[in-house]
């Protein structure tokens, strides 16, 4: 975890995010959910990635290192304001 997000909120949001399998965007390193359909994820900063290796793709259709067919997704981004969850 980096230095700057080591005070007990962070701590408290890379819990929730282990517990509920959210991942971290590959550009903005916000929090992702998957709910449902493939691996294929576009974060809100517009950065598309496989959520299963978390490798960067070019679309929703773009090859990963995982081999993952990938489909177009429905994901919620997780907004972090103040380090509250809203």
């Amino acid at each position: 975890m980096p230095e700057e997000e080591r005070n007990w909120e962070d701590i408290e949001l890379h819990k929730l995010a282990q517990k509920h399998k959210y991942v971290r965007c590959t550009k903005c390193h916000h929090y992702v959910e998957r709910i449902s359909g493939c691996d294929s994820v576009r974060c809100r900063c517009g950065q598309y990635f496989c959520y299963k290796c978390g490798q960067a793709t070019v679309s929703y259709h773009g090859a990963c290192k995982c081999n993952t067919p990938l489909a177009a997704p429905a994901v919620v981004p997780i907004r972090i304001a103040n380090n509250i969850i809203v």
